[in-house]
């Protein structure tokens, strides 16, 4: 069996860095902003939960984090070229 042949096309390492990385982003920045929506400022500044942190803070560190993960996305888009069986990069 060659390259072409597989009916469903392995992923590149590129393209699995890439999924890895979009699952480890995960969806923590979405559920908190819809737990927080309509909050008024004051009481973004009240603790959340056992974090020990306000809800402003958990905002911050759910933005901070996928930004994080955005940011290696875009390395590994930039670093890597992706070659196919025949070598030829895409």
């Amino acid at each position: 069996m060659k390259c072409g042949d597989v009916v469903m096309r392995s992923m590149t390492p590129k393209e699995l860095a890439i999924q890895a990385l979009e699952n480890m982003r995960g969806d923590d920045l979405y559920r908190a902003m819809l737990a927080f929506r309509g909050m008024t400022p004051q009481q973004m500044q009240e603790k959340h939960g056992r974090s020990g942190k306000t809800r402003a803070q958990v905002l911050a560190d759910c933005h901070a984090h996928e930004d994080r993960v955005n940011a290696a996305i875009a390395w590994v888009r930039a670093a890597y070229v992706d070659q196919g069986c025949d070598g030829v990069e895409r």
